[in-house]
C-alpha cells in the first residue's frame, strides 16, 4: 500500500525521469554520429564580436545559445546530456504553461488545469522536437528557441490585460531574438491569437528590410532549417565517426553486414582493411575512389580529408578540408576543418598560415587547448623534429607525391 501511495503521489516525477533516461539512451546510443556532425558544422567563438554578429539578425540569440551548446556535441555523453536537458525542459515548461491556462470550475470560477491526461499531453511537443532533431538539416536552433519561448510563457503575468500587454510587447522583441517560434506566445491570449499573429507577420515583413536575408527565409527562421543540393547521409556520419575513433574492426563488420552505399564510406572500409593488414598499400591505392563525386557533400569531404591524411597525402587532405567547410549548409566555418588546415599548414611549412588558423581556434573554447599545444610548432619550426608525429608527416610530404590531384 505504501508503494502504491508513493507511486500515486510521485508518478509525474517518475514519468519525467523515465522520459529523461529514454532521451539520453536514444541520443547516446543511436545518434552519436549526428551530434558529431552538428559540432563539425560550426565554429563557436567565445568573443564579443561573434555574439554581436548573431544578434544582428532575427533569431540570433537562439542561434547563439544553440551553437554554444552544440560545441560540446563532439563528446557523445555531453551531447546526449544536453539534448536530455533541453527536451525535459520543453516538457516541464509546456506543463507549466498548460497549468497556467484557466479552466472553468463547477462554481463558474477559473482554476488552473491539473488533469492527468494534460500532463501526458505535455510530452507531445518534446517528443516532436526530439524526432525533428534526428533530421540533419534541422539545426538545434529551433529547439532552443522553443525552450526560450516556453520560458517566456511560463512567467507571463496572470492578469488578462497585463498578459495581453506583455505578449504584444514580447512578439516584436522575441521575434528578433528567437525567430518565428515566438508565435507560441500568442497562445497565452486565446481571444487575441489571430491579431497577435498578424502583428508577428507585420514584424517579419518590417524586419526583412533590416536583415540581409530573403523574406521567405526570415519567415521560416533563418537558422531553423538547412538545405543543400547534395545531402550528407547518416551512413557517412557513422563511418566518419568510427574512422576518427579508429574503430577499424567495427567498420569492416558493419560493411560485411550491409554494404555501404556512399562512395566515401566505401573508401573508409578500404582504409580499415589496410589498417587491419588485410590488404596492402598498393591494393588500397587501386581501390580508393578519389573522384570529385565522393566529395559532393560535407560528410564526404570530411571523410576524404581524413583518409588522405592517414595516407600522408597532405595536399589532398588540405583540399578536402576546404571543400568540407565550403559545403556547410548555412555557410558556417568549421572547427574540425580549421584544425585540419592548421595541421596541413604546419606539415607543408606554411607557418604563418598555421598561426592565422591557430589565432582563430584560440577563441573557440573546445579547440583552445589543442591550438595552444601546436602553437609552439608554428612559432618555432625548428622544434618540429622533436615531435614524432609531425616529423613523420613532414617527411612523408617531402618524399611522397600526392596522387589523384585534379
Amino acid at each position: 500500500m505504501k508503494i502504491l501511495a508513493f507511486i500515486k503521489e510521485h508518478w509525474k516525477g517518475m514519468v519525467l525521469a523515465a522520459f529523461a533516461i529514454a532521451v539520453f539512451i536514444f541520443w547516446y546510443f543511436f545518434y552519436p554520429h549526428l551530434m558529431a556532425w552538428r559540432e563539425e558544422s560550426q565554429l563557436f567563438l567565445c568573443n564579443k564580436e561573434y555574439l554581436l554578429e548573431r544578434l544582428a539578425v532575427p533569431g540570433g540569440l537562439a542561434q547563439y545559445m544553440a551553437e554554444a551548446l552544440v560545441q560540446f556535441f563532439a563528446n557523445a555523453k555531453w551531447g546526449a546530456l544536453i539534448y536530455t536537458m533541453l527536451l525535459t525542459l520543453t516538457q516541464w515548461l509546456t506543463w507549466k504553461a498548460i497549468r497556467r491556462l484557466p479552466t472553468s470550475t463547477p462554481s463558474g470560477k477559473s482554476a488552473p488545469s491539473s488533469k492527468s491526461w494534460l500532463f501526458l499531453l505535455s510530452f507531445v511537443p518534446a517528443i516532436i522536437l526530439c524526432w525533428l532533431a534526428t533530421n540533419p538539416y534541422i539545426p538545434t536552433t529551433p529547439l532552443v528557441a522553443v525552450v526560450l519561448v516556453l520560458a517566456a510563457m511560463a512567467v507571463a503575468p496572470k492578469g488578462k490585460k497585463t498578459r495581453l500587454a506583455y505578449t504584444t510587447l514580447l512578439i516584436p522583441i522575441g521575434y528578433w531574438l528567437v525567430g518565428p517560434a515566438i508565435l507560441l506566445v500568442a497562445l497565452c491570449n486565446w481571444r487575441w491569437v489571430v491579431p497577435q499573429w498578424v502583428l508577428l507577420a507585420a514584424c517579419v515583413v518590417s524586419f526583412s528590410y533590416l536583415a540581409p536575408f530573403p523574406l521567405r527565409q526570415q519567415a521560416r527562421g533563418i537558422d531553423y532549417y538547412w538545405k543543400e543540393n547534395y545531402k550528407s547521409t547518416l551512413e557517412e556520419m557513422k563511418y566518419d565517426r568510427w574512422m576518427r575513433m579508429g574503430k577499424w574492426s567495427q567498420i569492416v563488420d558493419a560493411a560485411n553486414k550491409e554494404t555501404p552505399e556512399a562512395l566515401s564510406s566505401k573508401n573508409v572500409v578500404q582504409l580499415a582493411l589496410k589498417n587491419l593488414n588485410r590488404i596492402s598499400s598498393e591494393e588500397l591505392m587501386h581501390t580508393l575512389d578519389p573522384s570529385k563525386q565522393v566529395m559532393n557533400n560535407m560528410s564526404g569531404a570530411f571523410i576524404m580529408s581524413e583518409v588522405f591524411f592517414h595516407l600522408g597525402m597532405t595536399n589532398m587532405s588540405q583540399r578536402a578540408a576546404f571543400e568540407a567547410m565550403e559545403a556547410i549548409p548555412n555557410y558556417n566555418k568549421s572547427g574540425r576543418a580549421l584544425k585540419r588546415l592548421t595541421e596541413t599548414a604546419i606539415i607543408t611549412g606554411q607557418y604563418e598560415v598555421a598561426l592565422k588558423y591557430i589565432a582563430i581556434l584560440e577563441e573557440a573554447f573546445t579547440y583552445r587547448k589543442w591550438a595552444k599545444m601546436v602553437k609552439p610548432l608554428a612559432e618555432h619550426p625548428e622544434t618540429i623534429p622533436q615531435n614524432a608525429f609531425y616529423q613523420k608527416m613532414q617527411k612523408l610530404y617531402e618524399d611522397q607525391e600526392d596522387f589523384f590531384f585534379f
